[in-house]
């Protein structure tokens, strides 16, 4: 009981400072979105949905935040970010240091790895995607394709092919016209059921990323500590793990408690 009071008066005193001090109150914020990433973000009959939209709304409702969103493509969304054109970026956005250049960034809310996706029925394995000169899709501005791009640099033979969203690599691996793709863990389990797929094997080497919320570089609206202790809240109060079974589980249990400490170092 004494813990939940702590807890409450701590939050209260965020708020206070954070409404109080630099987001001043009616001013009102731009949080960008990935809309076409489902189970994290998508649009659907005239709005939002999502884990990440759903959780972003509790802590604005929580702050009592004035937020317009802002829908655009992911490879378009990180230089929005850094030019100042939005507040805050949402859609499963995974801490890189190369983005850290720009950007910030929030305490992490989950670690996920991903996978090699091919036609089903595919005799490609994930030896031969990722070694026999294949054609092989990854959304570019994410770190799917940067990461084939890496492969590629420390001599893998492979053909990195970049897609504006997975929904088109993913047609096209059906279709034939690329041999492979990769995708994050927790999407592709939203794309099995959905598409003539099926996971050749999963990636561990170089690909384990955090999931972050990102926001404009030196966090001049003072968001970090606000998204980072409404994190925390809604963990606390158990109403993360809600969502989290809404939108993603049975997939996988969340990880916590939130924020998590962050593993990734940038020089």
């Amino acid at each position: 009981m004494l813990r939940a009071r702590v807890f409450a008066i701590t939050l209260a005193l965020v708020a206070v400072l954070v409404l109080g001090g630099v987001v001043a109150p009616g001013k009102t914020l731009k949080f960008g979105i990935d809309a076409d990433y489902p189970p994290w973000a998508w649009f659907q009959e005239g709005q939002y949905c999502g884990l990440d939209v759903d959780v972003l709304r509790a802590i604005i409702e929580h702050f009592d935040l004035h937020v317009e969103w802002v829908a655009l493509p992911w490879e378009t969304a990180v230089p929005a970010l850094g030019g100042g054109t939005i507040d805050l970026l949402a859609g499963a956005m995974y801490l890189t240091c190369e983005r850290e250049k720009v950007v910030d960034y929030t305490a992490p809310y989950f670690r996920e790895q991903g996978f090699v996706l091919v036609k089903k029925g595919s005799d490609v394995t994930l030896g031969l995607a990722l070694g026999a000169g294949l054609r092989v899709a990854g959304m570019a501005g994410g770190t799917q394709h940067e990461w084939l791009l890496a492969q590629v640099e420390n001599g893998a033979n492979l053909i990195a092919v970049p897609y504006e969203t997975d929904e088109l690599a993913l047609l096209d691996l059906m279709a034939g016209r690329v041999d492979a793709m990769v995708a994050d863990e927790v999407v592709t389990y939203d794309y099995l059921p959905n598409y003539d797929v099926e996971i050749a094997g999963k990636i561990y080497k170089g690909y384990s990323h955090e999931v972050v919320y990102g926001v404009r570089k030196g966090d001049p609206d003072n968001l970090i500590p606000l998204i980072d202790e409404g994190l925390a809240w809604l963990w606390e109060t158990g109403q993360f793990q809600k969502l989290w079974a809404k939108h993603i589980s049975p997939i996988m249990p969340p990880l916590g408690p939130l924020p998590l400490e962050r593993e990734t170092i940038c020089e």
